[in-house]
């Protein structure tokens, strides 16, 4: 018993360190960024939560139950903070506006309950609170229900930003001809791991499959960590590299425009004079807009062209030609 309270102390102290100097690396860098500031809250957010649950199970906190539960309501802000972030990351023309803020209304609204219903409360009533629900734990329905909503949430917000990464991808193949340095694998890769940690959690709340003591929370701690050392290996590539990619804009280059046929074969026909006379196809990172500055068509004219005539995406079309 003592032993592994004793491991989930460590696994906690280290994994709240290594957060707080991610996100002073993030807030103090001369490369810092509206978006990197916003993933140093998040991973910030993160030492916070675990910090309070470490108060919660201690016996300090029985002596001073006003300072239990303050961050039950905290992962409400992970989901909106990580899609702001993927928003800032992949979308050039992204910006942080007021309008954005009704994403963090959930959040208001469960941390107004919160001081009305329990730091409202007398003392007496607040200790006891406090007592019923660390004799139940996870078996407590408030507990679980509370932990559903928030991961659920959480989840959700993930969700939303797999459909925005894979956009992305859709977008590159039609304005890039090489997708090495501006490939997002690595979001993928950070998102993913943290993805099966919230679906962990849920199982976890809809089940109680964790019967033996601290088994969950070393296997969620666990799985923390080990997206914690991931997210230092993806920050120094992001910081060292800070033209990893380029991001895209929101607006779709994609969009029905109407040509007459002949005009769509001498476009191509226009645009393949170009591209071997002046050898564009040879450029390591040549891009469609760089073929369009070269030719003197819209983008949208040449993805057009380009699907109409040769069924190809700009990547597709300037690999192929590369081969031939």
């Amino acid at each position: 018993f003592c032993m592994a309270y004793s491991v989930i102390n460590i696994i906690s102290a280290i994994t709240i360190f290594s957060l707080i100097a991610l996100a002073s690396l993030l807030l103090t860098s001369n490369k810092s960024t509206t978006t990197a500031r916003i993933l140093a809250v998040f991973l910030l957010l993160h030492a916070l939560m675990i910090a309070g649950e470490m108060i919660n199970h201690s016996e300090f906190v029985l002596g001073r139950p006003g300072l239990a539960f303050w961050t039950i309501t905290v992962p409400l802000l992970y989901g909106p903070l990580l899609w702001l972030y993927t928003n800032g990351v992949l979308l050039r023309d992204f910006t942080y506006s007021k309008k954005l803020s009704w994403h963090f209304l959930p959040f208001i609204t469960s941390l107004v309950l919160l001081v009305v219903f329990y730091h409202l409360e007398p003392y007496a009533e607040q200790r006891s609170i406090l007592l019923t629900t660390r004799q139940l734990g996870r078996q407590s329905d408030t507990v679980r229900v509370l932990s559903l909503v928030n991961f659920t949430h959480v989840a959700i917000y993930l969700v939303f930003c797999f459909r925005l990464i894979r956009y992305y991808r859709h977008e590159l193949y039609h304005q890039y001809s090489s997708l090495e340095t501006i490939h997002v694998n690595w979001l993928v890769s950070m998102l993913v791991p943290y993805f099966i940690l919230i679906l962990t959690i849920i199982i976890n709340s809809l089940f109680s499959l964790s019967d033996l003591p601290y088994l969950y929370e070393l296997t969620v701690l666990g799985l923390i960590f080990s997206v914690v050392i991931y997210f230092t290996s993806i920050f120094y590539r992001v910081l060292t590299f800070p033209n990893f990619f380029r991001g895209i804009n929101s607006t779709s280059i994609i969009v029905p425009i109407s040509m007459e046929k002949k005009m769509v074969e001498e476009t191509m026909a226009f645009i393949d004079k170009e591209v071997f006379d002046k050898a564009l196809y040879t450029k390591a990172y040549f891009t469609l807009q760089d073929l369009s500055e070269a030719t003197g068509i819209e983008p949208t004219e040449i993805i057009y062209v380009l699907n109409e005539q040769k069924d190809m995406s700009f990547h597709e079309y300037i690999n192929r030609t590369r081969i031939e």
